[in-house]
């Protein structure tokens, strides 16, 4: 803002220049394993379960989300289109096009999550058009971010997971099962909508416990075959006595 009021000659020197902020510390971001993320999408109401299994399994965001239109699911393909959002400003619904080329990406989708789609139009949104939107509330009106407050939260304490999951947090725990998964790190981008793999890897890439354990046991295999461990290794002076 400074910089911006120096270029346009109101101020002839920002007063902030120079100054450098003390680095926050990282938010902690819990993730959820395959079977939590079920148990979440069964806390909540059953009009939303397709919409949080969704977030947790492709990572979109809230507006996209909140914007995705029933034809921009392709069933025979297996795919959804992210190209518009829906962003909630001053109590009031704005929809936009998607805010950058790669935002707006096509994804390939599992097909347990196509088979609760087609479950999901079939069930809450009977007789919905393509240009109707594919999750709303129970009156068919466009989600709003109280949403959180109002039905996500209480379900995560009902499916007993850390209180600190939050709905954006889905979007953390869908990139952590394309880590695990060893995805190129241009592949998480791509599913992200980033810019750029750091940004993608940096916000949200959380490493599992498993995935590290896989690495030790992967250099252990490497280092074994490589250098001849396995038969050099001594055997261990109790165990020749056969203690």
């Amino acid at each position: 803002m400074f910089n911006a009021a120096v270029e346009a000659d109101l101020i002839s020197r920002s007063p902030v220049r120079g100054i450098k902020l003390e680095s926050a510390p990282a938010r902690h971001r819990p993730t959820l394993s395959p079977e939590q993320l079920e148990a979440l999408a069964g806390a909540v109401p059953d009009r939303y379960r397709a919409l949080v299994l969704v977030a947790g399994a492709v990572g979109l965001r809230w507006s996209e989300l909140v914007g995705l239109r029933v034809g921009r699911v392709n069933f025979l393909a297996r795919t959804v289109t992210v190209s518009e959002t829906i962003s909630e400003v001053g109590g009031r619904h704005a929809a936009a096009s998607t805010k950058s080329e790669r935002s707006g990406r096509t994804l390939g989708l599992p097909a347990f999550l196509v088979d609760e789609l087609a479950r999901h139009l079939s069930v809450h949104r009977r007789g919905a058009s393509q240009g109707d939107l594919a999750f709303t509330g129970p009156a068919g009106g466009t989600l709003r971010r109280s949403f959180a407050a109002r039905v996500f939260n209480p379900a995560v304490a009902r499916a007993g997971l850390p209180e600190d999951l939050i709905f954006h947090g889905l979007r953390h725990v869908a990139t952590s099962f394309m880590v695990e998964a060893d995805e190129h790190p241009r592949v998480i981008q791509h599913r992200l909508g980033h810019a750029t793999a750091r940004l993608s890897m940096e916000l949200y890439a959380h490493v599992p416990e498993a995935a590290d354990r896989d690495v030790a046991s992967h250099l252990d295999a490497r280092f074994s075959a490589g250098t001849g461990r396995d038969e050099a290794r001594p055997v261990p002076k109790r165990a020749q006595a056969g203690e």
